[in-house]
């Protein structure tokens, strides 16, 4: 028992005693006074107020207990359920009581059945591995019979191939023979069309053969790719514009080739646009462009564009003289490269040197590095008879007095070649040599 039960018991009695006193001492008081309930005697009055005071005990003393325990208040309150609960698991208890010790009975009955099945079970192992190790035996001899079988099958399958194989060699071979007859027949038939051809050729070859003596001994005017005339067109222009701006490029191209020794052709000029294919829809149908519609696409072309375009006129394969010069319009869009006064490259060169090393340093800036520097922004070079390219002009004069300054400084000095005016891509590219002393 733990304090606080001994508390509760203590304060419990004390509870009690209490209220019993101030029962007792109500009644007294009642009795004395005569006080009376209900008109009844005053005796009986002290009697009901003694009643009273004992229910009022009893009912503490319950509410105390259901309060304090929450065995009393279950019991108080589910007591008879309780019974009834009892009464039913004392019955179910019974009954399986009963139900075990039929269990145990039929248990012993299992066991002697289990017993007998295991013995039976034990043969029956014992037996299943004599049975196991004799189809253990039949499967490998199945297995040596299957090898055999496949073997022999195999065999089979090689000779039945090796037969169907030289079958059908034989018949393509039958089918090989044909069809060089076949061949014979034709090639014959061809050989015979070819030699006759080649008696025509022939006669037309030597009837030719004047006429490309004197081609080969005569000199050749235009190289493959030499620019022959050279133009900038706007593309803000009318088309009509535009295209009389290209025939006027190749009159200035025809100019130029009859200098060379061209000869004018069908259309009146020593130079004609190369003739284009163009495919139809229909698989290996096409046609070859006229002059003026070449011109008509070249046109069109420039009016789409954005900017200045700078048209060049070159020839396409070599061409000699007396011969109409076949040529193409290249296009390249002509923008500014070099402001005016602009550095393109710059070098730097002893003038204590001779005036011969001097010389070939400036050379060599002028050939290599200021051609290289412009091409790589865009430049279009001129090329000359000989297919090299060119982008810049300085005279001789020019060059010569560079190079008495740089001797006449006596040190090492910056050369500097700069644009002397706006440089576009159509070009060329007008240089000034600007020496200055490195300090």
């Amino acid at each position: 028992m733990t304090w606080r039960t001994i508390a509760a018991l203590i304060v419990f009695i004390a509870v009690c005693g209490l209220i019993a006193y101030i029962g007792d001492l109500i009644g007294r008081r009642m009795g004395k006074r005569r006080h009376s309930f209900f008109g009844l005697r005053p005796r009986y009055t002290a009697i009901i107020a003694t009643a009273i005071t004992g229910m009022i005990i009893a009912v503490f003393t319950i509410a105390f207990m259901m309060v304090a325990s929450s065995q009393v208040r279950t019991l108080l309150l589910k007591g008879e359920q309780i019974l009834k609960e009892r009464k039913a698991i004392l019955n179910e208890y019974h009954a399986t009581l009963q139900a075990s010790k039929m269990i145990a009975k039929e248990l012993g009955v299992q066991k002697t059945i289990a017993e007998k099945a295991r013995r039976e079970s034990k043969q029956a192992v014992e037996q299943k591995q004599r049975l196991a190790e004799e189809i253990s035996k039949i499967d490998a001899e199945l297995e040596r019979a299957g090898a055999a079988l496949l073997k022999n099958q195999a065999q089979l399958k090689n000779t039945k191939g090796s037969l169907s194989t030289a079958r059908e060699e034989i018949s393509l071979r039958r089918k090989q023979i044909e069809k060089q007859k076949a061949d014979i027949i034709r090639l014959t038939a061809q050989r015979a069309k070819i030699a006759s051809l080649f008696v025509e050729e022939m006669g037309e070859a030597a009837s030719k053969w004047p006429k490309y003596i004197a081609l080969r001994e005569r000199r050749i005017i235009f190289s493959s790719g030499q620019e022959i005339a050279r133009g900038s067109i706007s593309n803000n222009l009318p088309v009509a514009t535009v295209r009389s701006r290209i025939n006027a490029l190749l009159k200035d191209a025809d100019k130029y080739a009859r200098e060379k020794g061209a000869k004018a052709g069908n259309n009146g000029l020593a130079v004609v646009i190369m003739p284009k294919r163009v495919e139809s829809s229909k698989a290996g149908q096409g046609r070859f462009l006229k002059e003026s519609e070449n011109i008509d696409a070249i046109a069109e072309q420039i009016s789409e564009g954005a900017g200045n375009v700078v048209a060049r006129v070159v020839s396409v394969g070599n061409s000699v003289e007396g011969e109409q010069v076949f040529v193409e319009v290249l296009l390249n869009y002509n923008r500014l490269i070099y402001p005016a006064g602009a550095t393109v490259v710059s070098a730097v060169i002893d003038g204590r040197e001779s005036r011969g090393s001097i010389l070939e340093k400036l050379t060599t800036l002028l050939r290599r590095d200021v051609r290289s520097a412009a091409m790589g922004k865009g430049l279009i070079p001129s090329y000359d008879e000989d297919g090299q390219p060119s982008v810049g002009q300085l005279s001789w004069d020019e060059l010569y007095d560079a190079v008495e300054r740089i001797k006449e400084s006596a040190r090492i000095v910056r050369v500097r070649a700069e644009a002397s005016k706006e440089t576009w891509s159509a070009g060329p590219l007008m240089l000034n040599l600007n020496v200055e002393s490195i300090k």
